[in-house]
Order: structure tokens, then sequence, then C-alpha cells
């Protein structure tokens, strides 16, 4: 019984230091983007901006402006309206960067302590992943409704519950307002989803709607 004890509260104080480690993590990658985000506008920036400022209404973003860009963040430029500091232009993608360390480290929690802090520490200090998040363009925000779509639909064929495909297609559609490129983020989850069914002991009808789901 002693020996039991012993190992329980060894635990407990396992899970309460990986727990602050965790947070630390995630503290720390969010401390990151925003120190990256100091630095000065680029054109790419500053081509979304101008863009922004010719919008009259939110309805403009697709009816007017007839270049590529990057939909969810030109709105985010347009609502904001201006600023007398160009950080704030960046909050979007700040916000969007550290939570996809954020969604990285709720989706891994079930693969152990170690892997989720591993999963972390190399999200959080990737070099592009901070780069996309300094930035005043649609990267980071795809990067996180990529990671939050993956997780979503493995939570999801772990147990099948209608709000988390509700929730699955609305990242979707926000991703691919976040950047056109999410498409592949899109066909590789789709094929994944075909490839996951067809090793399911289930009738081709059950499969395809699911995969339609």
């Amino acid at each position: 019984m002693a020996s039991r004890r012993v190992l329980l509260e060894a635990t407990t104080e396992v899970k309460k230091w990986g727990r602050f480690l965790l947070l630390a993590c995630v503290i720390g990658a969010g401390g990151v983007r925003v120190w990256a985000a100091r630095d000065s506008f680029w054109l790419d920036e500053i081509f979304t901006y101008y863009l922004a400022r010719e919008m009259g209404s939110v309805w403009d973003v697709v009816t007017k402006i007839r270049v590529e860009h990057h939909i969810l963040n030109t709105v985010y430029l347009y609502l904001l309206g201006d600023q007398p500091y160009w950080f704030w232009y960046r909050l979007l993608s700040i916000l969007s960067g550290t939570a996809a360390v954020v969604v990285i480290a709720w989706g891994t929690r079930r693969r152990g302590l170690l892997e989720s802090l591993t999963a972390i520490w190399l999200a959080g200090m990737s070099y592009p992943l901070i780069f996309y998040s300094s930035e005043a363009r649609g990267n980071a925000p795809a990067v996180f409704f990529a990671v939050a779509a993956f997780f979503l639909l493995e939570s999801y064929w772990r147990r099948r519950e209608a709000w988390k495909v509700w929730l699955l297609w609305a990242t979707v559609v926000l991703g691919f307002l976040a950047h056109l490129s999410f498409l592949f983020v899109f066909l590789a989850l789709v094929a994944g989803s075909v490839l996951r069914e067809l090793r399911q002991d289930c009738r081709r009808v059950e499969a395809a709607v699911e995969v339609v789901k």
C-alpha cells in the first residue's frame, strides 16, 4: 500500500510539472511570435493593407478585389481600420500562430507527456511557423485551421459526434478563406478519410456517407 501511495504521489507530481511545462512552452511560443512581429512591414503586407483600404464594405473582398489575396486577413485589416501602430495588423497572425500550438498541445495529449512536449516545442520554435505568425498575411490562420481540422477529424474517428462534423466544416471553410493553399490540406484529409474507411469492416454505402461528411 505504501509503495502504491508513493507511486500515485509521484505520478501526480509528474502531471503537475508536465502541465507547467506545457503552459511554459505555449507562453514561450507566443512570446517569440510577439517579439518577431515587432519588425517592419514588408511588401506583401503593404500590398494587403492598400487592398483593405480600397474596400468600402466587407463584401468588396470578393466583389471588388480582382487579384489573389488572403480573404480572411484582408477583411481583418479592413475592419481594423487605420492604426497608428502597424503591430496591430499582425495581431490575427500572432494569435493564430499561438493558438495552433495550443491545438497541438490538445491534440497530442493522448499520446503522452513527452510526445506532447516534443510536438509543442517543435511547433513553437519552428522558424517557418514563427515567420508566418509575425506577418499580416493569411499563412498563420491557414496553419491554425489546418492543425485544428486534422485533430478534429482524428477526434471524430474516435467518437463520432455531430458537433465535431459541424465544427470541422466551419474549420475547413475558414481555412480556405485564410489561404487557398488550404486545398492541399483538404485533399489530404479526404484521402486519409477514404483510406481509413477502406480499412473498416463496413458497407460501402456507410463508408461513402462518412467520407462525404
